[in-house]
């Protein structure tokens, strides 16, 4: 298995302002993403785009705690696992 591509918490914030079309609103880190539009559609390919930077995130992991802090913190102990 090759390892994870590392994700920034600045890619994070900026690929989740792209998911959710709005590059101008400042995300509270512990708000819903849901709440800023954010769909189920979008959350499917953002664990699609994920695993094919072989850091692997589930629709559920994901969905589970759609908030820009829990994602982080998510994302950060899967790519420490993979190495």
């Amino acid at each position: 298995m090759t390892n994870p591509e590392m994700i920034s918490h600045q890619w994070l914030q900026e690929r989740v302002q792209q998911l959710i079309e709005d590059n101008d609103t400042e995300l509270d880190q512990e708000e819903s993403l849901i709440l800023y539009g954010l769909d189920s559609l979008r959350v499917m390919r953002f664990a699609a785009e994920l695993k094919e930077r072989n850091i692997h995130v589930s629709f559920e992991d994901l969905i589970k705690s759609p908030t820009l802090a829990s994602w982080r913190e998510l994302i950060a102990n899967r790519q420490a696992i993979a190495r």
